[in-house]
């Protein structure tokens, strides 16, 4: 494997993580929002 391919791997691996994490973070805004406003309505 090449250097070059070795940075675009690592690019891949940084931008789906990135965009696991930005989900999660979606994910747990949503439900936090949900459940807060179920409990209080």
């Amino acid at each position: 494997m090449s250097n070059t391919e070795q940075k675009a791997t690592k690019g891949m691996v940084k931008l789906v993580l990135t965009i696991v994490v930005v989900a999660v973070i979606i994910a747990v805004a949503y439900l936090a929002f949900f459940t807060a406003g179920t409990s209080l309505g």
